[in-house]
């Protein structure tokens, strides 16, 4: 299936991304740093280079944004996805690294139990 991509105006097929519960490993990790609200670094989360490149497509899903380059830090809806107070689509489908649609499921966070404080 082709798709128009809004961000840069491409088409072509859009390639699935999907969570996995090793992302919600990630997820929890940078939580757990205490990190909320400040940014952190790839050593910070100590992830080999094929963590880091599961870990960057967080962003699909806007649970964690790049704040400065190579610094990172959880969204609020990465915060509400960790504490479970939010699901999300189990795939994105993304053309040229940018989303063009959700599909699927909604999916929870299987770490739900993690409380953060703000």
């Amino acid at each position: 299936m082709s798709e128009n991509c809004t961000a840069c105006a491409g088409t072509g097929k859009a390639t699935p991304k999907k969570y996995t519960i090793t992302q919600s490993a990630y997820l929890t990790a940078l939580a757990k740093l205490g990190r909320i609200g400040s940014p952190a670094t790839r050593e910070d989360i100590r992830l080999t280079n094929v963590e880091y490149s599961n870990f960057r497509k967080l962003t699909y899903w806007e649970l964690i944004e790049e704040v400065q380059p190579g610094k990172w830090a959880l969204t609020q809806l990465g915060k509400d996805f960790i504490e479970g107070r939010v699901r999300v689509p189990r795939h994105a489908y993304a053309l040229a690294g940018n989303v063009v649609r959700f599909d699927g499921e909604l999916v929870a966070n299987p770490r739900a139990r993690l409380r953060l404080v703000a």
